[in-house]
């Protein structure tokens, strides 16, 4: 009996430790929908595309409206043990969404239901928001695998019955150092980012600016307690946000991405860095799209913000229009 005893402690032993845990950061993009439901890009005026005439968003959205398709940004964990996976569990605060519903209402809860069989399993992945609205997403998934695709359907007034089909893809963590220059009326200033991503999905690192470069900021600490009042640093599926601040109290918020406002790719991995001044001599200073060069390897991103009002926004800052951030976190 001892022994049978023993046998099995030791099986339980031998099985606790082959369970693995992975950090994943997925983005889930609408192929096709049923009604808009995105918030709407802006023309140079501020106004809204129209939905008729040639100024449709990008000609590299899977969408063929004129808005943009439906984009859920999220981070999850996945617990395996011998190629089986028995648990997926999600990061709400790290659920971003470019929905028309996060415009008055952030998102309040995630869930993710799965069935394994053989190292396919199907995942139902679910988006509550505050105000009782759902986006539900349903696919079948290879473990291991870097992409799946499958339906969605969605409940609430604001979501207006928006359903369809969706591509969901994996992101590797970005650790790697980017260099390249912000335009000032000085001209280009040379600056490198260093990026790191934890196993939370955290966000730290370093912006240093070049010896002769004569930007608003000088050497800055990416999430320190100062940048972290303002905002979290932190990675969501195939978004970077990374704010920091210098010795001088000026505080910068950054945003990551590999493709421009068009939707064109940077090439070799690059990062397209969109920044806003929140404190200090840096205050209301903004550019868009300003390419960085990968100076190790990485995996790119692919999203993209467009206008000052949507980084204004996000950063918590006020604005001249009505306007909702593309992409929100709620703590």
């Amino acid at each position: 009996m001892k022994a049978l005893t023993m046998a099995l402690m030791l099986a339980a032993c031998a099985f606790s430790v082959s369970a693995q845990t992975t950090p994943q950061q997925w983005t889930f993009t609408a192929t096709s929908e049923s009604a808009p439901n995105a918030i709407p890009l802006l023309d140079a005026s501020g106004n809204p595309y129209p939905c008729t005439g040639q100024n449709i968003d990008s000609v590299h959205d899977p969408n063929p409206n004129c808005y943009n398709p439906l984009v859920v940004t999220t981070d999850w964990t996945l617990t395996e043990v011998l190629g089986v996976v028995t648990s997926v569990t999600s990061n709400t605060p790290d659920t971003l969404t470019n929905s028309a519903c996060s415009a008055n209402s952030g998102v309040a809860g995630t869930s993710i239901s799965e069935t394994n069989i053989l190292g396919l399993y199907r995942t139902t992945f679910s988006v509550t928001f505050a105000n009782s609205a759902t986006i539900t997403f349903t696919g079948n998934l290879t473990l291991g695998g870097s992409q799946f695709t499958g339906s969605f359907v969605s409940t609430g007034s604001c979501m207006g019955s928006d359903s369809g089909n969706f591509t969901a893809t994996l992101f590797p963590a970005v650790n790697a150092t980017y260099v390249g220059q912000f335009e000032t009326s000085s001209g280009g200033q040379g600056v490198a980012i260093n990026l790191a991503t934890d196993s939370n999905f955290n966000l730290t690192g370093t912006v240093t600016p070049a010896s002769n470069a004569t930007t608003c900021f000088s050497n800055m600490t990416i999430a320190s307690p100062l940048a972290n009042s303002f905002a979290a640093s932190f990675a969501s599926g195939d978004v970077l946000i990374a704010v920091a601040s210098d010795n001088s109290g000026n505080v910068v918020g950054f945003i990551a991405s590999n493709t421009d406002a068009n939707g064109y790719a940077l090439a070799s991995d690059g990062l397209y860095f969109t920044y806003f001044g929140l404190a200090g001599v840096c205050s209301g200073i903004f550019e868009t799209d300003a390419p960085f060069r990968m100076e190790r390897s990485t995996s790119p991103r692919h999203r993209r913000y467009r206008s000052r009002d949507e980084v204004k926004t996000f950063f918590g800052q006020e604005t001249d229009r009505n306007f909702s951030p593309m992409l929100r976190r709620e703590d």
